[in-house]
Formats: C-alpha cells, sequence, structure tokens
C-alpha cells in the first residue's frame, strides 16, 4: 500500500466531520432566521391574512445564511451567559388605551412597543419610552440603567419604542395600512419623506418594523432606500416577515442597519389562548436553543391575558423578557467576538 492510500481513510473521516459541521451550523442558521407567515387565507392577522391552521406562523423564511445576490449575512448570536432572551414586540399601538392595552401596560416585563404613525396617541404611546438595561459600553447615545439582566424588574417596566411603519401589502388598497405608507416604485426622496414624516409623530423611536409590507418588504430598491434612512438616523429594524419573499432584513444588513427577524406572530388566532400559548411556548423553546429570540403580538384581550399568565411562569424558569435594543445588544457583542469565524463559513 502507497502512503498515500494509508492516509485516505483519516482524510475522509475528516471530511465527513467537515461537512456535517457545515451542515450543522446551516440548520441552526435557519431555524433562527424565523418563521413568517404566507399570504394566503382568510383575513385575521398583520396582513390581513390567516397563518397556518394551528394559529402560528408557518416556517417560511429561506435560507438563513445568505441574502439576495448571495450576500453572506452572519448569523445571530448571543451570550449564553444571559440567556434565554425573549423580546416580544407589541405592534398596533396609537389609539385607544383602554381594555386590554391597559392590561399589557401594566405588565411588569420589559416589552417594545411599535407604534403606528400619525395617529391620535401615537405620541402618548412614544413618551412611555424608558431607559433601557443594555451592557456597558454598548456604544454611544445609549441608555444604560444597569450593566445586568437579572430579575427582580423595576416597579416601572422597561418600554421601548418602534416606529410601526406601514408598507403596502399584496392585496392593497383593498387592504389598508394607512399613512404614510411605502409602496414599490416609490421615488427616494418620497421614501425619505414618508418615513420623516413617520418618525416626526412617534419621537423617539429607537427602531422601525414593517406593519403590513408583504409587497413593500420584497422590493429590494424599495428596502435599500429605507434602510439607507434608518442607517443615517442609527435606528434598528426588525422585519416582522410577513412573507417568505422579504429582503428587509438583508437589505438591512448591507445597510449596516441593526436587524432582526421574527420568530413568529403570538397571536395569529387572535381569539384562541390556546393558540397563543402554544405559539408563546415556540418562541420561548427557540430563545432557549439558540440563546435569544424575538416575536411579535398585539394588543388583543387574549394576548392580554396570556402575557399577563405565562410571562411570570417562563421568568420562574429563568427566561429573560427583554427589549429588542437589548436583545440586539447582546447579539453584537458576542457577534463581535465570533467575526473571523462568521466570515470563514
Amino acid at each position: 500500500m502507497n502512503p498515500s492510500a494509508r492516509h485516505r481513510p483519516a482524510r475522509c473521516a475528516r471530511f465527513v466531520r467537515r461537512v456535517a459541521a457545515v451542515c450543522l451550523v446551516l440548520g441552526w442558521v435557519v431555524n433562527l432566521a424565523g418563521c413568517g407567515g404566507d399570504d394566503r387565507g382568510p383575513k385575521g392577522t398583520p396582513d390581513g391574512r390567516a397563518r397556518n391552521a394551528s394559529g402560528g406562523a408557518a416556517s417560511t423564511a429561506a435560507g438563513g445564511d445568505s441574502g439576495p445576490g448571495g450576500d453572506r449575512v452572519p448569523p445571530p448570536a448571543f451570550d449564553a451567559a444571559a440567556g434565554p432572551l425573549v423580546a416580544i414586540i407589541v405592534d398596533d399601538w396609537g389609539q385607544a388605551l383602554n381594555g386590554p392595552q391597559v392590561v399589557i401596560l401594566a405588565l411588569p416585563q420589559p416589552l417594545t412597543f411599535a407604534v403606528l404613525p400619525c395617529l391620535p396617541r401615537s405620541g402618548e404611546i412614544a413618551a412611555l419610552a424608558t431607559a433601557l438595561d443594555l451592557p456597558a459600553g454598548t456604544g454611544p447615545g445609549e441608555d444604560i440603567a444597569t450593566t445586568s439582566l437579572v430579575p427582580p424588574y423595576p416597579a416601572t417596566a422597561r418600554r421601548e419604542i418602534f416606529l410601526h411603519l406601514p408598507m403596502q401589502p399584496l392585496d392593497y388598497p383593498e387592504s389598508d395600512p394607512g399613512q404614510p405608507v411605502l409602496v414599490p416604485g416609490m421615488e427616494a426622496a418620497e421614501v425619505e419623506r414618508r418615513l420623516a414624516l413617520a418618525l416626526a409623530s412617534v419621537p423617539g423611536a429607537r427602531g422601525v418594523n414593517n406593519h403590513m409590507g408583504s409587497a413593500a418588504t420584497a422590493d429590494s430598491t424599495l428596502m435599500s432606500v429605507l434602510m439607507r434612512g434608518l442607517a443615517r438616523r442609527h435606528l434598528r429594524f426588525v422585519d416582522s416577515l410577513t412573507s417568505p419573499a422579504s429582503v428587509a432584513f438583508f437589505e438591512a444588513c448591507r445597510a449596516g442597519v441593526p436587524a432582526l427577524r421574527n420568530r413568529i406572530f403570538l397571536d395569529a388566532d387572535r381569539w384562541s389562548e390556546e393558540a397563543i400559548t402554544a405559539n408563546l411556548a415556540t418562541l420561548v423553546a427557540a430563545a432557549r436553543a439558540q440563546g435569544g429570540a424575538v416575536g411579535i403580538a398585539h394588543p388583543y384581550v387574549a394576548t392580554a391575558e396570556v402575557l399577563a399568565r405565562e410571562l411570570p411562569r417562563y421568568e420562574a424558569e429563568g427566561v429573560r423578557f427583554v427589549t429588542v435594543s437589548e436583545l440586539m445588544a447582546h447579539q453584537k457583542a458576542t457577534a463581535a467576538g465570533a467575526k473571523e469565524v462568521a466570515n470563514g463559513r
């Protein structure tokens, strides 16, 4: 036997191990990419459509490690010592402040409120923003209340404000996202004007997520213009992932905007506490597996009941509820140390 033949089994074993490791990483990335809904079915969800029969969001995100044109996107990573971390965005604030809104406002856990622009109470909700609990050295201009994420939380819960920016759904104008809405084909100057108008009505917003937007978020030109505007303002972005065709997250990454993708809509079935409870369990399971996860809810009666009942139970089990910026801060701190590994895959 020649020397090359003797070493062939060892080389094959190393190759198999490397392939297995790559597959494991890619599978983790796809899972972390999140679950968005499709655009079929009856009304009842953020884009006026139902998700799957269980009330959860269907798993539709394409591979999480590359965007349009094959651009590589490093997988999110979270500080294991701080987790599992769960960020819940509550969408659609800006109108009434009664019923389930009061219940959600009273929750002691940190939450992110996504406020619709130019509504009667948009500014009033924006004024509920508090200082956040961010790691020391997060960056200039950040509020640092403490340097740990250890319960119990203060009596006044941490609240972060995002702009819930209206974007065109597939069945526009039958489904009306409100104003000022972003639509494909819009001139860059008009995108900037509408973004500025929306942000002015939600003062102090730290970031943006899309309201509806299955058509708009699939348009790379529109999303590129939007993300450049967010980058100039040092804002964050969460892709609500109302469509599997969304390129919003990838365009945010290209523009250098801190970004995450929605893992699941907790209340796709707004009437079923059982479905909402199951979806919350899915979100928590994702955070336990990956270190952190973000989900979206709405100020519905059933949602408020489930959150009031289940969040304290999960806290007792060691789950840390945080705002989106707090989750991103722990992602950023970990990703910075793993930059070489991410770029080398």
